[in-house]
């Protein structure tokens, strides 16, 4: 038996193509279960970061490439102005050819000028500020390959819990480590110690999927086609995407796959909605998940056994990190940010939950003297044992609850006894609109993706979790008006298309 995996940043699920139809693959009842991973360890003091020749030299290292993106970057910025500019100055042209200059001259502005602000001016870093990036940087993946150091409860399966199981297990034991979105470190830089780690979270879940696939379907499962972004987060560039994807194949033969293939998520979904179309059309399928975003474009339907996909792009971000941002500017004020004097840096460590070296500085930090209740929110958020966890769960709920309502109240009692906070779409706007300009990165990769494919889209399928957001449709019907657009199924769309492809490939 061959079955479909949907390994994702957020999520993760699994499906089977039986008897022509597809059967979700359940876990404790549900069709999917949160990446997460529970297991008993210690996690490193970011205070023991030795100060050595080696290190220097690799921060100088990561100096240089954070100053080379950075002019890359400002470049690409001036390209977009340029661009703009030379539009208006053409729409003037024309205007003024058709006689309607005096009437289209202060739209025209008026949009030139939306656009430039949308860009942005060009601000250069200094050498320091990028210094201290790098030397974070490295300081994390120096952790990483502490924390990669092999013990025995790691290697244990028993110890091993998963989705909100291992969520709960952390939060009620008062012990271990929680790690959130593996997915999102396959493509960075490893040691071996990194690698034997990360090998051995992908071993256990790959295997926990496996063995509940084959309870389910009462047949042993040895087969699987698992499902890719376009590009993974990487800190690497396209070795970054070969190293993820050779980590998961590995892991999957130790996990006892005999055969896995792989399959972009985004052309995985365009299986699913090719099942629905009597009559091919030009398509475009847009994928936006938890830690990724990515665009598959072809003919979709008709008598083709398969979708006819002709190219795909895809970028490094999703939703989670707008769970970032939201909980800077929503959540973080009432435990103090934004008070003289506090250093922004140690919020933006309680607020990512998926990294572990941010999150262990913020647990050691020492406090900054605030006025109350600022600071007893903030030892409390510091000394509640999985507090930052708690609170992301609160804010990941008000994302999703702002897409369809005014205001969400958070309730953080178990951090500190009648705290709660409201937040609201203006937060939610706000957030959007924060570096690194979220919206602004998906305008960008939906504009690069019609530009690569030379073609309008009769249709546009959205899926991934991310894509039911309001503000997703907005921008998806400014960049592709004439198109309609179609909202599949957004949590289940890509794990039913890589069964269908898995069912296909055996026949």
């Amino acid at each position: 038996m061959k079955i479909g995996i949907d390994f994702g940043t957020s999520y993760s699920a699994a499906a089977a193509f039986v008897d022509g139809q597809v059967v979700p693959i359940l876990f404790d009842g549900e069709k999917q279960f949160r990446t997460a991973i529970f297991f008993p360890d210690r996690i490193p003091d970011p205070e023991d970061f030795p100060q050595t020749p080696a290190t220097e030299a690799w921060i100088q290292r990561e100096l240089a490439a954070l100053q080379r993106r950075q002019r890359e970057d400002a470049q690409a910025r001036e390209r977009r102005r340029a661009e703009y500019r030379q539009r208006a100055a053409e729409a003037r042209a024309e205007a003024k050819r058709n006689g309607t200059l005096d009437v289209r001259a202060a739209e025209i502005d008026a949009a030139l000028k939306e656009n430039l602000a949308m860009v942005g001016d060009t601000v250069m870093r200094s050498d320091d500020d990028l210094r201290l990036d790098a030397r974070r940087l490295v300081r994390r993946l120096w952790l990483e390959q502490e924390i990669a150091r092999p013990r025995r409860t790691v290697a244990d399966p028993k110890d091993t819990l998963f989705g909100e199981a291992a969520i709960d297990a952390y939060l009620s034991q008062h012990r271990g480590n929680l790690v959130q979105s593996p997915k999102s470190m396959l493509g960075q830089r490893m040691d071996a110690n990194v690698r034997t780690r990360v090998f051995t979270i992908l071993c256990h879940t790959l295997e926990h999927i496996r063995l509940t696939a084959t309870r389910q379907l009462g047949m042993p499962v040895r087969h699987a086609t698992i499902g890719r972004p376009v590009q993974f987060r990487s800190s690497m560039g396209e070795a970054g995407g070969e190293q993820a994807q050779n980590l998961v194949a590995e892991a999957a033969a130790k996990a006892g796959f005999d055969t896995v293939d792989f399959l972009e998520e985004p052309r995985a979904a365009a299986f699913r909605f090719h099942s629905e179309m009597p009559e091919a059309q030009r398509a475009m399928i847009i994928d936006i998940g938890g830690g990724t975003s990515d665009i598959a474009w072809g003919s979709i339907g008709g008598d083709a056994v398969a979708p006819l996909i002709a190219g795909s792009h895809g970028e490094g971000f999703g939703g989670t990190d707008i769970d970032v941002t939201l909980s800077l500017g929503a959540f973080m004020p009432v435990f103090g940010r934004g008070q003289p004097g506090v250093p922004a840096i140690l919020y933006s460590q309680a607020a990512r939950v998926s990294d572990l070296p941010d999150q262990a500085a913020f647990l050691k930090a020492s406090l900054p003297v605030l006025a109350e209740p600022y600071r007893a929110r903030l030892v409390a958020l510091q000394q509640t044992f999985g507090g930052t966890t708690l609170l992301n769960r609160e804010v990941e709920l008000a994302k999703i609850a702002l897409n369809t309502q005014d205001n969400y109240r958070a309730d953080l009692a178990d951090i500190d006894p009648g705290l709660s906070i409201v937040a609201g779409r203006r937060h939610l706007e706000d957030a959007l609109d924060t570096p690194p300009l979220w919206l602004d990165r998906l305008h960008q990769l939906l504009v690069d993706s019609r530009e690569r494919a030379g073609e309008t889209p009769e249709l546009v399928f959205l899926t991934g979790g991310t894509s039911r957001a309001p503000y997703v449709h907005a921008l998806v019907r400014e960049v592709f008006p004439s198109a309609r657009i179609v909202q599949g199924d957004a949590s289940f769309g890509v794990v039913d298309g890589l069964a269908r492809y898995a069912g296909l490939a055996c026949r």
